[in-house]
């Protein structure tokens, strides 16, 4: 459950930022 989490936090913070965009081609919008 902790690495979950840790995993899903950086997860998030990467996605949040420019992460997702990089890594997605998609415009997604949060």
């Amino acid at each position: 459950e902790r690495n979950n989490k840790v995993l899903a936090n950086s997860a998030s913070t990467t996605s949040s930022g420019k992460a997702v965009r990089k890594g997605y081609g998609v415009p997604v919008k949060v």
